[in-house]
């Protein structure tokens, strides 16, 4: 990065700040999103954790430190990872779960 401006180099940096902070936004949209109990909230927290992930995807290519940009990628997988588990979770019936049409059938 030496030959970059000062110009540049600040804009790196806040490049670098922003998407550091909408990781970690995200990580708390997530895990807010698994404590509340409204639904519609839930699912409000989950979309805006997507969105996050998405800006972050967007705007990761434009790191030229390759050690910080793959320290983001691989931050940004870990979001992409809860995000699909969480998703995921909400759609497997829980352990125990009564199913009426398997209870007919048997």
């Amino acid at each position: 990065m030496e030959d970059l401006t000062a110009l540049e180099v600040a804009a790196q940096k806040a490049i670098e700040d922003f998407l550091h902070t909408d990781i970690e936004y995200a990580f708390t949209l997530l895990e807010a999103a698994t404590v509340h109990r409204v639904e519609a909230f839930r699912k409000q927290s989950v979309e805006r954790a997507r969105t996050a992930l998405q800006t972050i995807r967007y705007f990761e290519g434009r790191i030229i430190d390759l050690d910080t940009r793959r320290s983001i990628h691989a931050r940004a997988d870990e979001l992409e990872a809860a995000i699909g588990s969480w998703l995921r979770e909400q759609t497997e019936p829980a352990l125990g779960d009564h199913n009426p049409s398997q209870a007919a059938a048997e």
